[in-house]
């Protein structure tokens, strides 16, 4: 009987609540700030505040998840979430959007909450007095109890809600066993002792969150933690952090970057006698070395390091240090994989790819985590996740982050990598932050851009950008490019997107020309005409018994419906193209041609596409007040269009190549000659297949590739 216990102590995976440090119980565990007061807690307080909430919830049959509210105070939290762990059940902090409470609600089967304020959807079974503070415990109304632990091998220790940027929302349960090697792992990279003050800047609801309040209490450190009212006020909280000598800091870079200017940041956190030992950046993409060394004192010798991971694997997966002040270094290089963690990259067919480009997935055998409706024990280990990012494997078997999959669209036709766009953005020297907004309906990209405090000239930097822009190839050429004086953060510390489209896409499409056009009738139009000339059914041009010449009817039928050509069009179709890829197709065109179809000019084909117009705009509705009326003039009248010619196209094989930049001259003169062409003779040649014609720059001559055509002017 000894035996088994024995096997058993050694088998028993370790808790969050476990690797908690109790032996220096005079310790402060808390330092609260708020803007009136600054509370102290300290180990034996937080014990004995964590063992009057355990001993209740045991009356607890059966382990559960347990709610705690968004009204309870921050430095309450800590003791609410130990209490619920040790009495053995599971913690998920509820947001403050009802949408978010009922989906937890409704997923976990939450039975009970702590909350602050007493709530109609409960009944109140218990009232608690935790640091001075009234908190009750309500049982829930009307929920549907489940039991949420299969086993105690399988013990969950919190739920949490994944941020939606690799996909729909889902809810992550998430094992002790994936959580508390990410805690071990940073305690010794970081080398964390008692003396470190570890800031809490991050929200509950992001996971990152626990591993703030873990790095701390598992080295009997403290857990620095301001209320809602300081986070308010941000230069206030940066002087409370430096002056209470906060060691080590884990924030997003866009928080880090736009809360803060330079100058606050060289004479405080990263002056050259600050406490900061340690910044961890992560969520987003690692901040260019050059904006680092500019905001940090020259003898400042904080350590930066760049953390990855996502919530579906709890947290971190990989670290790597930073090192500044080295040119060379690739600050998208992601380290050396965390305990118990797997790096895999698998090209679009599910292929392990082990030199070169590919999308990440992250897995582990132990570090698993369990999405919404999924059962633990049918899992197969390893269990991998798909990470939504795309990565790059060298020769060294290191992996480099190239960018987000879902910033891969479709424009004019091609695949456009808005990440690209970023990247060439960024090496500006006046730039400090970019980001891509494609819009989809429209079809138009929008570069947004936030600039270095010293850059305050608009008409200097924006000529600075056009200029910039121009090594661009066309299809990375943004329609408009948005200078944004302020930033809005998500809950979890990160750029917010509809921030950006209501800045960029929402701005732009007010009273836009676009909306006299009616797309439900083209889209009508081009399914009829699919559907009169193919077989039923769903599927792609060719599959379905598409052939030159029913490519040619469609596109004389879209010709002819829109009176404006789609001079790629054909070509798509005899590439197997679906439905959808045409009318994305169709749709680019018409868009980049919307003023004159409204107009009902006269179109004739054509080989060339004009650049897109690009204006500059600012985020402020009276940008006159910046600069003055002449330099107002000058910078939106400039355009990418202004300097550079258009660009002849051909394509083959699915490939778009570039011919050199022509005249307008000469490009008269194309339209003269294509105008004129007529078929002369035609020839069936029964078993040929369709492929894409190549098309000679001024011959007289079509061939069909493969095959002996030939039409004659």
């Amino acid at each position: 009987m000894d035996d088994e216990k024995d096997k058993d102590s050694k088998t028993r995976i370790q808790t969050l609540d476990d690797i908690c440090n109790w032996n220096q119980p005079d310790n402060v565990a808390i330092e609260y700030h708020d803007l009136q007061q600054l509370t102290h807690i300290s180990y034996s307080e937080l014990f004995l505040a964590k063992c009057t909430i355990s001993d209740y919830l045991k009356c607890i049959k059966n382990s559960e998840f347990i709610g705690i509210n968004f009204d309870i105070s921050e430095y309450c939290v800590v003791s609410v979430m130990l209490g619920i762990l040790s009495s053995g059940h599971s913690f998920v902090y509820i947001p403050s959007d009802e949408l978010g409470f009922t989906n937890f609600k409704k997923s976990l089967g939450i039975c009970y909450l702590f909350c602050k304020q007493i709530i109609n959807e409960g009944d109140v079974v218990h009232k608690f007095t935790i640091h001075s503070e009234c908190i009750y415990l309500v049982k829930l109304k009307h929920v549907q109890k489940q039991v949420t632990q299969s086993s105690r091998r399988n013990y969950y220790a919190y739920a949490i809600s994944t941020s939606g940027s690799t996909g729909a929302s889902k809810i992550v349960k998430v094992l002790h066993s994936s959580i508390v090697p990410n805690i071990i792992d940073l305690n010794k990279i970081l080398t964390i002792t008692n003396c470190d003050k570890i800031s809490q800047f991050t929200n509950f609801t992001f996971d990152p969150s626990i591993v703030e309040v873990f790095l701390a209490l598992s080295n009997a450190g403290t857990l620095f933690m301001a209320s809602k009212s300081l986070r308010n006020n941000p230069n206030r909280l940066l002087k409370e952090a430096y002056s209470s000598q906060v060691t080590v800091l884990q924030i997003t870079p866009s928080v880090f970057l736009h809360t803060w200017t330079a100058e606050c940041l060289r004479t405080t956190i990263l002056s050259d006698n600050t406490p900061l030992r340690v910044i961890l950046f992560g969520g987003e993409p690692f901040p260019k070395l050059e904006l680092l060394l500019e905001i940090r004192h020259p003898h400042n010798d904080t350590k930066f390091y760049n953390i990855y991971g996502i919530t579906e694997v709890s947290c971190w997966a990989s670290i790597t240090e930073v090192l500044i002040t080295d040119a060379r270094f690739n600050v998208n290089y992601l380290g050396r994989t965390l305990s118990d963690t797997m790096f895999q990259v698998r090209n679009e067919k599910g292929e392990i790819v082990t030199h070169g480009t590919g999308f990440l997935y992250i897995g582990s055998s132990q570090r698993v985590c369990v999405m919404d409706n999924e059962n633990i024990e049918e899992l197969e280990l390893p269990v991998f996740r798909d990470s939504g990012d795309i990565v790059h494997v060298d020769e060294e078997d290191r992996i480099f982050y190239k960018g987000r999959r879902n910033k891969i669209v479709k424009r004019f036709g091609n695949k456009v990598d808005l990440t690209k766009l970023e990247e060439f953005a960024l090496k500006m020297n006046c730039v400090k932050s970019c980001y891509v907004v494609w819009d989809d309906s429209y079809h138009q990209l929008h570069l947004c851009l936030t600039t270095k405090e010293k850059f305050t000239n608009y008409y200097n930097v924006n000529s600075d950008i056009i200029k910039h822009l121009q090594a661009l190839e066309p299809l990375y050429r943004p329609d408009k490019i948005h200078l944004l004086e302020n930033i809005e953060f998500t809950s979890s510390g990160k750029i917010c997107l509809e921030f950006l489209k209501k800045h960029s896409i929402k701005k732009c499409r007010k009273n836009s020309i676009f909306d006299s056009i009616d797309f439900h009738k083209i889209e009508a139009a081009f399914k009829s005409a699919w559907e009169d000339n193919l077989q039923r059914g769903n599927g792609s041009f060719v599959k379905l018994g598409g052939t030159s010449v029913v490519a040619l009817q469609i596109s004389n039928t879209m010709s002819e419906t829109v009176n404006l050509e789609f001079p790629e069009l054909i070509g798509m179709l005899l590439m197997d193209a679906t439905v959808e890829e045409c009318l994305s197709y169709i749709k680019s065109i018409i868009l980049s041609n919307g003023s004159k179809i409204i107009n009902n000019s006269k179109y004739y084909f054509n080989s060339t596409r004009k650049i897109p117009l690009i204006t500059p705009v600012t985020t402020q509705d009276n940008a006159s007040s910046e600069y003055s009326n002449t330099e107002k003039q000058c910078c939106n009248s400039t355009s990418l269009t202004n300097e550079i010619l258009t660009c002849q196209w051909h394509k083959c094989k699915g490939q778009t190549h570039r011919y050199a930049s022509i005249t307008n001259e000469e490009r008269r003169l194309q339209y003269d000659t294509i105008s004129r062409v007529e078929v002369l003779k035609a020839y069936d040649l029964k078993k040929c297949v369709d492929s894409s014609p190549t098309v000679f720059h001024c011959s007289k001559y079509v061939f069909k590739e493969q095959y002996s055509m030939s039409f004659v002017t």
